[in-house]
């Protein structure tokens, strides 16, 4: 699974969120002639750069940016868009080619890929599980409540039903084994769950709630290396600016709740949350005062550790649509990629079927080896540059370096380390390359560092 303490939150924002009026292109003129009467004013915009901003209801996120804990995306989507709500997240909850469909979530595959497979592993914050856990061997767990879950399968049918059966039916035995597996994560769940309780204050919302639940479960330490939590309603094609508004309240201020709790705990740093819809909205307003299904959106990454403050890529294109759709310039499953390798320590290609290109977004772990196996580096991050070949070690470092008042990539943000084959260096994926890598690490004074155990974060 993840490595010790990292955690990937995933919050979805159902219905198809507007993009372009979340993250707002304010010196844009196209995209105020197209929308006369939705666009977000400038002078109303959260302004992040001197071509974006947030929309003004997400003051919260606006802090967590400035504080260097919010990374944006822009034109996220998947090549042969669907405007369908269901065909659309079918496919971002499968990780599947839109031509495609798939029977099991990318989280579900995650799961069938750990080492130490458990229900309780992958909790999903709802009453019913979403196919993104769903996996061939195992699915994750649903719960809205750990006590509420753990008194329903203290009754005496559910408790007899889940003793072991040996059953001929292949479709029985399975039921059987998921009634257990629940059974069990369940107890687990609820035992720890009883050991903490946030002072944090969140919104009375469904949403504040929710998160106010995955922080209580981080906080007491439930083995669990992703949660996931649903948002509704971002399906406006009436009466959009009031609705959005609003929606994009509750978000940014539970949002915001939530980190600060884990800022008290210590625990920001552990915590990845992803954002992201289904699909955006079309560029040009409809004559209700709301937009219609679109394609491309924006997806939000906060906290995890990630390098300061940015917006990852350019603004949507306007004068180059498809259709009357933002085109997508990344595939929603290169954001994956990159947190199923480089944040949660996971096959990636196994899990997605096939190699997307990782970004730039996460910083990279210690990994530390014991046993004396041969590990190639590749196959742990994709880091090109990287020009030994495997490395047959005790110990290894990977470790990530973002001095103040320094642009990544450049030498002085490296730091080399020894180990007992040979030096290893951090260093952004793309820079430096070649084979000087090598000669900069050893020409570097460093300390020797010598780890014991297993993964570690930093």
């Amino acid at each position: 699974m993840a490595p010790p303490g990292k955690i990937l939150v995933v919050v979805q924002l159902s219905g198809g969120n507007d993009g372009l009026n979340t993250v707002v292109p304010y010196r844009n003129d196209i995209y105020y002639r197209e929308r006369p009467g939705i666009a977000i004013k400038p002078d109303d915009v959260l302004k992040l750069n001197d071509d974006i901003g947030l929309h003004p209801a997400m003051t919260p996120l606006k802090a967590l940016y400035d504080n260097g804990l919010l990374t944006i995306i822009n034109n996220a989507g998947y090549p042969n868009p669907d405007r369908s709500h269901f065909r659309s997240m079918d496919i971002w909850q499968t990780a599947t080619d839109a031509d495609k469909y798939g029977q099991t979530g990318w989280l579900g595959r995650y799961l069938d890929k750990a080492n130490d497979p458990e229900p309780y592993r992958t909790l999903e914050i709802d009453d019913t599980l979403s196919r993104a856990l769903k996996g061939d061997r195992l699915n994750g767990l649903a719960l809205l409540d750990p006590k509420k879950l753990y008194n329903q399968t203290r009754s005496g049918m559910v408790k007899k039903l889940s003793q072991a059966h040996d059953h001929e039916h292949e479709t029985a035995s399975y039921l059987y084994k998921t009634l257990t597996e629940t059974v069990s994560s369940a107890e687990y769940v609820f035992d720890k769950a009883k050991v903490k309780s946030t002072g944090t204050a969140y919104p009375a919302n469904e949403l504040g709630n929710w998160l106010k639940t995955v922080s209580q479960l981080i906080q007491s330490g439930v083995v669990t290396s992703v949660y996931c939590v649903s948002i509704s309603g971002f399906d406006t094609h009436i009466n959009q600016p009031g609705q959005q508004e609003r929606l994009l309240r509750q978000y940014a201020e539970s949002v915001g709740a939530f980190m600060a709790d884990l800022k008290t705990a210590g625990r920001q740093n552990d915590v990845m949350l992803m954002t992201f819809s289904e699909f955006g909205r079309r560029v040009k307003q409809n004559a209700s005062n709301g937009t219609d299904h679109g394609k491309a959106s924006n997806v939000f990454l906060i906290g995890g550790g990630m390098p300061a403050q940015r917006v990852m890529n350019e603004a949507p294109n306007l004068s180059n649509l498809t259709d009357g759709d933002l085109k997508y310039t990344v595939d929603f499953r290169q954001i994956y990629a990159t947190l199923l390798r480089n944040y949660l320590g996971a096959d990636d290609i196994a899990i997605l079927g096939k190699k997307f290109d990782t970004l730039k977004f996460v910083r990279g772990f210690i990994l530390t080896q014991t046993d004396g196996d041969c590990t190639d580096i590749r196959e742990f991050f994709s880091v090109s540059s990287v020009q030994s070949p495997s490395l047959c070690v005790k110990t290894f470092l990977l470790i990530p370096v973002s001095p103040v008042n320094s642009r990544p990539g450049r030498p002085e943000n490296l730091r080399c380390l020894g180990n007992a084959h040979r030096p290893l260096v951090s260093y952004p994926p793309d820079e430096p390359t070649g084979p000087d890598l090598w000669s900069f690490c050893r020409s570097q004074r460093s300390r020797r560092i010598p780890l014991r155990g297993r993964w570690r974060s930093r």
